[in-house]
């Protein structure tokens, strides 16, 4: 075997190494998210597979499920629940599996609601019809609120991707107060609160946070795309707060590699607050100030960032005019982050004859690249 690829600084814990004749790829995963760590295998002989199993202490699906089956009859009590459930959704098939639907039910029948409300998030990492009775059963009868609001949400997403034509009716009688299903959560007013996970601080930080915080998991979304190295394996988490009115989104910007933090409600603002005494999230005043002095790798990386968090209405007089300024820069190379930082961060129209008069008059065949593929991105959306 050799290294095919680096990780990179953003997604550290994810490598991938293929055979010398490039048929066989090996991509070890360290998912932050549900604390596990694992092999994807494609296009494997038996004697590469032979070769890991040697190596490696690894696990396939039928050990796991045995691990199931084990923890489901009481061995290791709920502790063992909650780790064959993160072993679990890593060695999920991408079809639905009886055996494994069978194998999250049984867990989810004997586990404590800490375990149960993990069994809620591996189900989010399938979207397979085959869980909605599961799921439907968790909402209407158990005992735990977050246990019942998680599996709603699952509920909702196995509708929303047309997985499911419809959501199962709420059944009465089996909990008191089940007999109405769990409000659905709507999206909270923007603007909210925006902010920029440092560089450094990794998604599992985010999520311990999360957990010091008492915010309500929600859902996670995967890449579009295994394929896609360039992305980790969760693009966005997303968590409400308890009693609900607010919105908390850890989001991946892939063309910047940047984290963000958005937060939306009513409650928006104090939650931004509670979480910066943390966690050094960095906000706009900072960004803004990052953006105009300092080295110059911090300044294009501030530019970024910036986009990153403005919306794309209306505009950000302050941002914009930290743009403008970047784009008078003596360095091209500042010139170019904020070519890229605007049009692929805001897309505002508003910014359109600088990137001509760039076009036009730059000295630099870089800047004057990226403004032509600005204005021609601007052209494809209709903004010119």
């Amino acid at each position: 075997m050799v290294q095919w690829a680096e990780p990179s600084m953003q997604n550290a814990m994810e490598m991938i190494w293929v055979t010398p004749d490039g048929r066989c790829h090996v991509d070890y995963l360290d998912d932050e998210m549900q604390g596990v760590r694992y092999l994807i295998v494609r296009g494997a002989s038996d004697d590469v597979l032979g070769a890991l199993r040697a190596s490696l202490d690894l696990a396939g699906q039928d050990e796991i499920l045995a691990e199931a089956r084990a923890a489901e009859g009481g061995i290791g009590g709920d502790a063992a629940i909650r780790r064959v459930l993160g072993r679990l959704s890593a060695v999920m098939p991408d079809e639905p599996t009886p055996v494994f639907v069978e194998a999250l039910r049984g867990l989810v029948d004997r586990a404590g609601a800490d375990a149960r409300y993990e069994a809620m998030r591996a189900a989010s990492s399938r979207l397979w019809p085959e869980l909605a009775p599961l799921l439907a059963d968790r909402r209407d009868k158990d005992a735990d609120a977050r246990v019942r609001e998680a599996a709603a949400l699952v509920l909702e997403n196995l509708q929303r991707s047309g997985t499911i034509e419809a959501i199962p009716e709420p059944r009465p009688g089996l909990r008191e107060g089940a007999s109405e299903a769990p409000a659905e959560v709507t999206a909270p007013p923007q603007p909210g609160v925006r902010l920029i996970v440092p560089d450094g601080v990794s998604p599992q930080q985010v999520s311990e946070l999360a957990a010091g915080q008492g915010w309500v998991w929600r859902r996670a979304e995967r890449a579009a795309s295994e394929e896609d190295q360039s992305s980790p394996t969760y693009t966005r988490v997303s968590w409400e707060i308890r009693g609900g009115g607010s919105s908390i989104d850890l989001v991946w910007e892939s063309f910047f590699s940047i984290w963000g933090l958005v937060f939306e409600g009513e409650g928006s603002s104090a939650a931004a607050a509670s979480a910066r005494e943390a966690i050094p999230l960095l906000g706009r005043a900072e960004l803004l100030a990052r953006g105009q002095a300092g080295p110059k790798k911090d300044r294009m990386r501030a530019l970024c960032q910036l986009g990153t968090i403005a919306l794309p209405a209306p505009v950000d007089a302050e941002i914009f005019a930290c743009f403008e300024r970047a784009f008078g820069d003596a360095d091209p190379d500042v010139r170019v982050a904020a070519i890229q930082a605007s049009a692929v961060g805001t897309g505002w129209k508003e910014l359109v004859p600088t990137y001509k008069r760039l076009l036009a008059e730059d000295e630099s065949d870089d800047v004057r690249g990226w403004a032509n593929n600005a204005l021609r991105a601007y052209e494809a959306a209709g903004k010119l």
